[in-house]
């Protein structure tokens, strides 16, 4: 697994909750406040659209969220988005 940073909207968020695929774009790869493992199959996609200046769609499971750790960013980024 890669470890990739990448910036999230609170829009994103539910979406990546409900099990629906995201739109990432070029500008919030690499940077941003949440870190994600991605399989190296789909870190080698992110990597190649980085590369040609092209944003990502991708869909990560209940099981990838939570070997990415991506849960516990989720609830803390949640819980900034309540209190404003």
């Amino acid at each position: 697994m890669e470890q990739i940073q990448i910036s999230i909207s609170p829009a994103q968020l539910s979406k990546i909750k409900r099990g629906l695929p995201i739109q990432i774009k070029h500008g919030s790869m690499g940077n941003g406040d949440v870190v994600v493992s991605l399989h190296p199959e789909n870190a080698k996609k992110m990597a190649s659209a980085f590369k040609r200046g092209k944003g990502l769609r991708m869909q990560m499971n209940e099981d990838k969220v939570r070997a990415s750790g991506l849960l516990g960013s989720l609830k803390k980024i949640g819980k900034k988005i309540e209190k404003g």
